[in-house]
């Protein structure tokens, strides 16, 4: 579950973000672990960077929940599902580093992820151009 405000929530899902202008991101594992991430931590439309103390195997699916702020300041909760196609280890943080690609996220959820990213400045260096 990712969460992209500033509120304390709930960490039931697999992944949460919490934290105004981009602020402290942590992933929750779908074994309830904890990971918090470093400032370069990414979420765009296309997909997302996270990093894990676990190797995410490639090609693995992920049902991913994603939970924005959308403009009236209500939750909306984007479902999809996402394909892990990179999982690198980084000597330099001592974690894996796993790039997702969405692979259902229809055009609507779309925007309005691309909306709170480009808020919360947690776009991805291709998408910042857009």
């Amino acid at each position: 579950m990712l969460y992209a405000n500033s509120e304390e929530r709930e960490m039931d899902g697999s992944m949460v973000a919490n934290g105004g202008g981009h602020g402290a991101v942590s992933v929750v594992m779908e074994n309830g672990a904890v990971m918090p991430q470093p400032d370069h931590f990414r979420i765009c439309p296309l997909g997302m960077q996270f990093y894990s103390s676990e190797e995410v195997p490639e090609y693995v699916l992920l049902d991913l929940k994603i939970t924005v702020l959308d403009a009236e300041g209500d939750t909306v909760d984007l479902a999809c599902t996402g394909a892990v196609v990179l999982s690198r280890y980084e000597p330099d943080c001592g974690l894996y580093r796993v790039w997702v690609v969405y692979v259902d996220l229809d055009d609507e959820k779309r925007d309005i992820l691309t909306c709170t990213c480009k808020e919360k400045n947690l776009l991805c260096p291709h998408c910042m151009n857009y």
